[in-house]
């Protein structure tokens, strides 16, 4: 499985329709670029349906003002939790993002801490969508070998770089109803 150190070449690789295994705050991510023949190639490794969700990762709070609908209101609670582990759920500008919105146009979206995720994000220069490195409805992989094997694919390529220090999913919430989805 081909590597990457360097962002920029894990971002050229991503820029190229590819699929790339990821550290995140605390479990190993793999994800791609919002385009349909790179989600399509995510879902058949992860033997996911393509209608249930990814998430958006962005690097910072200024790419969610202009990418998402939101209210004057929720910027403060967005202040407060981003960067971090905590996903939100909200409404997408009209066709932005529309291969990974539900028919409401809402999308998870998360800014994350995580210094080397960060980082590969700007680079990169547009949202990446992702998910947990594991095969959909599995239990989560630790262990970056077990990965490797599980998503052995000319098409994937590894960040590697270290996980964060939260060894969990994301916490979910719906920025409309501040309901907790997933803790």
């Amino acid at each position: 499985m081909k590597e990457f150190n360097c962002p920029e070449l894990a971002s050229n690789w991503l820029k190229a329709g590819k699929i790339l295994l990821h550290p995140t705050e605390g479990l190993w991510g793999i994800g791609c670029i919002v385009d349909s023949t790179a989600i399509n190639l995510l879902s058949n490794l992860k033997r996911r349906n393509n209608k249930k969700g990814y998430i958006i990762l962005v690097p910072n709070l200024e790419d969610v003002r202009r990418l998402f609908q939101l209210k004057p209101k929720y910027f403060p609670t967005l202040h407060n939790i981003w960067p971090g582990p905590v996903t939100v759920i909200m409404k997408t500008k009209k066709n932005s993002l529309s291969l990974v919105s539900d028919d409401n146009n809402n999308v998870a979206v998360r800014v994350s801490d995580h210094y080397h995720l960060k980082n590969l994000l700007t680079f990169l220069g547009q949202p990446m969508i992702s998910t947990s490195a594991n095969i959909s409805g599995e239990q989560n992989i630790f262990d970056l070998d077990d990965i490797r094997n599980t998503f052995n694919d000319p098409n994937v390529a590894l960040f590697n770089k270290p996980l964060g220090k939260t060894k969990k999913a994301s916490t979910i919430i719906d920025i409309e109803s501040m309901q907790i989805i997933r803790k």
